[in-house]
C-alpha cells in the first residue's frame, strides 16, 4: 500500500535548498516574474489542426534528409494577434524511438502573402514583401538532435531551438509566416537517415513545404501541398523534463535470474504477408552451449518457426545476401507451439563466430503472413553472455523460412539501427549473469504540474515490503546489507510499497523555482523470511515545464 505521496508536493515545495533553480535562470521583461514560461496556451502551435492532436504522419525532411534547402508557410491568424517575439523554435517526435545526430543548419523566418494554397516552387518568389525582408534567427551552426523518446502526447516537443535573434510576429491582415532553413549537412555523411519528426498532412493541414534534394543552396524545389512539419514557436525555450536510469539493481545474497540472452524490449508487432522472417545476430565473446530457444509472441499467435545458425563470418548488409548451408543451420523447427520453450539439445557455439536467429510466430495453416515481434531501437544492443558483453543487430531474411527450412538467403542491414525480430536464445548458465535484481522505471515523466510516476518491480516473488526513497543526488554502488545503495542519504521523503512493486503516482507541484532541479529515486525490497534483500537501480530526474 503506498503511503505519504500525496505529500510529496508539499515536500518538494518546502525542499528549495535542496532543490535549486536551473542555473543561469532569469525573468524575462514580456515574462514579469517567470523563468522559461509561456504566457500562451497553445496558439503558438502550428498549423491549427496539429495543437491538441498528433500530426498524423512523420518525415525525415529537413532534419535528417540529405542537404536541404527548406521551406513552409503557416498562416498568420493562426498565431497570436498581439506583438509576440518568437526566441524559440521547437518540434516533436511521432511515437517514435530514432537515434539522433548532429547536422549543420541555419534559419530564417519571415512573413508573405503566399499560403498553403499558393507557395511557389521558387523560393525568392515567397520572399514577396520588400518591405519585410526575412530576419536571419540562427546562423548557421551545428545543433544536435538528442536521440528520439516515445511520444504521443501533443503538448511535449522534445526539439527546441533557442534563437540568436528573436523574431518579432506582429499579425498584420494578409501576411503569413514562413520559415526556412538550409541544412547543410550531417554526422551520418550527409546521407539521408532515421530520424523522423511529427508532421500534419492531408486536407485539413493549413501548411505546404517546399524542399530540394542534395542542395542546400538551391533556387527551385519541390513543393508538398498541405503537408508540413508540426512547430511550436515561443518565447522562450522550455525545460524538458527528462529521466535517466543509472546503476544497477542488486539483491544479498544474489538470486539467479533468466537463463536467456537479454534482448531489446518490445516495441511492436511486425506482420509480413509475404512470410519473410526477421531476427539478430552477433559475435560469440565467449565459448557457450545454446540449449532452446523460444519467439517472443505478443500477438498472442498458435505456432511459431525458427532458425539458430553458426557463422564463421557476419553476414553482408542488404541487399547482398548470404546462403546459409545445412553446416551452418544448428536448430530449425517449424510450426511448433507458441508460448513454448523448444529444446534444442546442446547446441555449442565458438567464442569468434557468429550467432544468428531468426522466428515469426503466426496462425496455423499454410498462410504466409508472419509475425515478427520488433524491438525498440535504436540498435545495434548490447547484451551479455556469460558475463561478456556481446552487440547484437538486426537480421533478415527475404525469403519464406517455411518453406527453404531455414536455408534462405539472410543479410544483416549495415548499421544495424532497424527494429530486431525478438527470439530467446537461452544459454546453458546464463541465468548466474542475469541475476534477478529489483528494477525501477519512470511511468511518466516529471513535468511540473502533473503526476508523473514510477514503476517498481522488486523480481523477489517471497518479498513482504518496499521503500521507495526520494533524494537529491546520486551515489557510486555502495554495497550495504540490503542491496547496493545509489542515493544519497539523508533521504528526503520514504514511501512504502508492496512487496511485488507496482506504479506509484506523484503528483509535482507548479513552481517555477523548481525548473530545472534534480531529484533521484531508489527503491529497496525486503523478504525478511528468506532472508533475501533488493534495491533496485537509480533513477534521477530532472524536473520540466513540459
Amino acid at each position: 500500500m503506498l503511503r505519504n505521496s500525496s505529500i510529496l508536493a508539499a515536500v518538494l515545495c518546502g525542499a528549495s535548498p535542496l532543490l535549486a533553480q536551473v542555473p543561469g535562470a532569469a525573468p524575462t521583461p514580456d515574462l514579469p516574474g517567470k523563468t522559461n514560461y509561456s504566457v500562451l496556451a497553445n496558439e503558438e502551435i502550428v498549423p491549427a489542426s496539429a495543437r491538441t492532436v498528433m500530426g498524423g504522419s512523420a518525415n525525415s525532411i529537413p532534419w535528417s534528409w540529405t542537404p536541404t534547402h527548406f521551406m513552409s508557410v503557416y498562416r498568420g491568424s493562426e498565431l497570436p494577434q498581439t506583438a509576440y517575439p518568437i526566441r524559440c523554435i521547437a518540434f516533436r517526435s511521432n511515437n517514435r524511438a530514432d537515434p539522433g545526430a548532429t547536422i549543420d543548419v541555419e534559419i530564417w523566418l519571415g512573413v508573405t502573402t503566399k499560403d498553403e494554397t499558393t507557395l511557389d516552387a521558387t523560393y525568392a518568389n515567397n520572399w514577396d514583401i520588400t518591405s519585410k525582408p526575412p530576419v536571419l534567427v540562427l546562423p548557421r551552426q551545428k545543433i544536435k538532435l538528442d536521440d528520439m523518446v516515445l511520444n504521443t502526447d501533443p503538448a511535449f516537443f522534445q526539439y527546441q531551438i533557442p534563437l540568436t535573434t528573436p523574431y518579432i510576429w506582429t499579425a498584420t491582415s494578409g501576411e503569413n509566416l514562413i520559415f526556412e532553413c538550409k541544412v547543410y549537412g550531417n554526422d551520418k555523411g550527409n546521407a539521408s537517415f532515421l530520424f523522423y519528426p511529427d508532421n500534419a498532412s492531408g486536407a485539413t493541414a493549413t501548411t505546404t513545404r517546399l524542399f530540394s534534394s542534395n542542395d542546400a543552396n538551391a533556387t527551385v524545389g519541390t513543393l508538398g501541398l498541405n503537408y508540413g512539419p508540426v512547430l511550436k514557436f515561443d518565447k522562450a525555450c522550455r525545460v524538458n523534463a527528462a529521466t535517466e536510469d543509472y546503476g544497477n539493481g542488486t539483491t544479498n545474497p544474489p538470486v539467479p535470474g533468466n537463463p536467456w540472452i537479454t534482448q531489446r524490449e518490445w516495441s511492436f508487432n511486425y506482420n509480413d504477408s509475404r512470410g519473410y522472417p526477421r531476427g539478430w545476430v552477433g559475435q560469440a565473446p565467449v565459448d557457450f552451449v545454446i540449449t532452446g530457444v523460444q519467439v517472443e509472441n505478443e500477438a498472442n499467435n498458435a505456432e511459431q518457426t525458427v532458425a539458430i545458425y553458426e557463422l564463421a563470418a557476419k553476414p553482408p548488409a542488404y541487399t547482398a545476401v548470404y546462403t546459409p548451408t545445412p553446416a551452418d543451420l544448428k536448430f530449425f523447427k517449424q510450426d511448433a507451439p507458441a508460448n513454448t520453450l523448444l529444446p534444442t539439445g546442446a547446441i555449442p557455439i565458438k567464442k569468434g563466430n557468429w550467432i544468428a536467429v531468426l522466428g515469426v510466430t503466426h496462425p496455423t495453416g499454410t498462410g504466409l503472413t508472419v509475425t515478427s515481434s520488433y524491438s525498440l531501437t535504436p540498435n545495434p544492443f548490447t547484451t551479455n553472455v556469460l558475463g561478456q558483453p556481446m552487440a547484437i543487430e538486426r537480421l533478415i531474411s527475404q525469403t519464406v523460412i517455411r518453406t527453404t527450412s531455414g536455408l534462405g538467403d539472410i543479410s544483416t542491414e549495415g548499421t544495424g539501427t532497424g527494429n530486431m525480430g525478438r527470439v530467446r536464445i537461452h544459454v546453458a548458465g546464463q541465468g548466474a549473469f542475469n541475476p534477478i535484481v529489483p528494477t525501477l522505471t519512470t511511468s511518466a515523466r516529471p513535468v511540473l504540474g502533473t503526476t508523473a510516476g514510477l514503476t517498481a518491480t522488486s523480481n523477489i516473488p517471497s518479498a513482504q515490503a518496499g521503500l521507495l526513497l526520494l533524494s537529491t543526488g546520486r551515489l557510486p554502488q555502495i554495497p550495504t546489507p540490503f542491496g547496493d545503495l545509489l542515493v544519497t542519504l539523508p533521504s528526503v521523503l520514504e514511501i512504502v510499497t508492496p512487496g511485488a512493486g507496482g506504479n506509484v503516482p506523484l503528483p509535482l507541484p507548479t513552481s517555477a523555482s523548481l525548473v530545472g532541479a534534480k531529484v533521484t529515486w531508489q527503491n529497496f525490497f525486503f523478504d525478511f523470511t528468506g532472508p533475501i534483500y533488493g534495491a533496485s537501480n537509480g533513477v534521477e530526474w530532472l524536473l520540466g515545464e513540459q
